[in-house]
């Protein structure tokens, strides 16, 4: 348990600060997008008079492209560290099945199955808790500045 702690940890302190940059990124391209859009629904019978709706279509296309860009790379981050924590626990999932068989006889079954069960649990809770933390460090670390 100590070496998926570690390992886990070792994750988080990787993906933590480069969340931290992607996010700062995608509020950074999502402002102007929405300013844009904005500005478009307040001047919409400025635009329609001068006949520069392909010009603001094609304005708000490159924004939302901007902040698109960013956008999947956080969810392939997100996913990237959901796959590294999956792995990990489920390795240890798996040891403690395999340890499970061989001291079957030990333990009663009950004991034992609660064990697996309660592992099985881990394999999603490991994964919010460290999201969890970095959302957290996230917004303690936005309201320090």
């Amino acid at each position: 348990m100590v070496l998926v702690a570690f390992i886990t940890g070792r994750v988080r302190r990787m993906f933590a600060p480069a969340v931290q940059d992607i996010k700062r990124l995608e509020s950074l391209g999502r402002s102007p997008m929405y300013s844009h859009l904005s500005s478009s629904i307040q001047g919409i019978p400025m635009i329609r008079s001068y006949g520069a709706q392909q010009t603001c279509i094609q304005e708000f296309s490159h924004c939302l492209d901007q902040h698109t860009r960013v956008y999947s790379i956080m969810l392939a981050m997100n996913r990237w560290s959901a796959m590294r924590i999956e792995c990990v626990v489920s390795a240890f999932v798996s040891f403690l099945a395999f340890s499970i068989l061989l001291t079957h006889r030990n333990l009663p079954i009950s004991d034992l199955s609660l064990i697996l069960a309660y592992s099985f649990t881990l394999l999603g809770s490991v994964q919010w808790i460290i999201r969890l933390t970095v959302d957290v460090m996230m917004q303690v670390d936005n309201k320090n500045l």
